[in-house]
C-alpha cells in the first residue's frame, strides 16, 4: 500500500502532464511527479536498508571519530527542517564528554537523523525539540553514553507504544493525518542501535510529547589517533587535482 500510493501518483501525473495543453500546466504536474517520485525513492531506500540490516548484510565500519563532530553533522542535517517549522532546537551537552571514540559515524548519524526527523514531523510549528547528550560513566577505554531526543509534539497513545518500532506502522489521528513517511525510520534506528550493542526505549503520552532514549557504549581511544584518520585527510586541499566520485 505504501509503495502503491506514490506509484499511482507518478503514473497519474505523468498522464496528466502528457495531456497538458500549456507549458505552465505541464510544469505543475511535473513538479508533483517529482515529489511523488522522491517519496517513492525514499521508501525504497528505507526498505532496502532495513532488509540489509535484518539479513546481516550491513556491518559496522569502526573508525576514530570525535563525538562532537558526529553531533554537529546530525544537527546540520536536520536544522533546515526545524527552521521551516520555526521549531526551537536545544542541544544540551553539559554532561557530555566529547572524547574520541571508535564508532561507525555514518550509522550513528543515521540513528539520530531518523529520531530527530521523526520528532520534526510530529512537533507543531513553534514547538521545541531537545537533544540531550550525557556521559553516564567514563572509563579509560569506554564511554557509557545516554542520548535523548525529546519533543513537545502530539505524543503517542498508550495502546500504540508497543508498536512504535514495528516496520510500516504509524499512529493515525486528526493531528497526524497530513504527516507522510514510510513508517520505517524508527525500525531502522532500533536495528542500528542494537547492532551497536545499545538499547533504545520510548516514553510518551498523547498530547504531551515523546522522548526516545538511546544508551550505548563507545570504545574510547587516544585522541592522537584522530589526527591520522581518513576524516581529517579528506580536508586536504584538492586544488589542481582530478577526483572521480563513484556512487555504489
Amino acid at each position: 500500500h505504501d509503495l502503491r500510493t506514490p506509484l499511482n501518483a507518478v503514473l497519474g501525473y505523468t498522464e496528466l502532464a502528457a495531456k497538458s495543453e500549456t507549458v505552465s500546466l505541464a510544469r505543475g504536474y511535473l513538479a508533483k511527479l517529482d515529489q511523488a517520485g522522491r517519496i517513492m525513492l525514499s521508501l525504497i531506500n528505507d526498505t532496502l536498508n532495513l532488509s540489509k540490516i535484518e539479513n546481516g548484510a550491513i556491518t559496522l565500519k569502526l573508525a576514530p571519530v570525535s563525538c562532537g563532530d558526529v553531533i554537529k553533522k546530525v544537527v546540520t542535517t536536520v536544522q533546515p527542517s526545524m527552521d521551516a517549522k520555526h521549531i526551537h532546537f536545544v542541544l544540551d551537552n553539559r554532561r557530555a564528554v566529547m572524547a574520541t571514540v571508535r564508532v561507525d559515524a555514518l550509522r550513528l548519524q543515521d540513528i539520530f537523523i531518523n529520531l530527530l526527523s521523526n520528532a520534526v514531523k510530529f512537533t507543531p510549528e513553534n514547538g521545541e525539540i531537545t537533544l540531550t547528550v550525557e556521559c553516564l560513566k567514563l572509563e579509560k577505554n569506554c564511554v557509557h553514553d545516554r542520548l535523548t531526543v525529546s519533543d513537545n509534539g502530539c505524543g503517542i497513545s498508550k495502546a500504540f507504544l508497543p508498536k512504535v518500532f514495528e516496520p510500516f506502522t504509524q499512529e493515525r489521528f486528526a493531528e497526524t493525518a497530513g504527516v507522510g513517511g514510510s513508517g520505517l525510520g524508527l525500525s531502522i534506528a532500533k536495528k542500528l542501535v542494537e547492532l551497536m550493542g545499545g538499547t533504545i526505549e520510548v516514553q510518551s503520552e498523547l498530547g504531551k510529547g515523546t522522548r526516545f532514549i538511546v544508551c550505548v557504549d563507545f570504545e574510547r581511544i587516544d585522541d592522537a589517533l584522530l589526527q591520522g584518520s581518513p576524516e581529517v585527510r579528506l580536508h586536504k586541499n584538492l586544488q589542481g587535482r582530478r577526483v572521480l566520485l563513484v556512487d555504489d
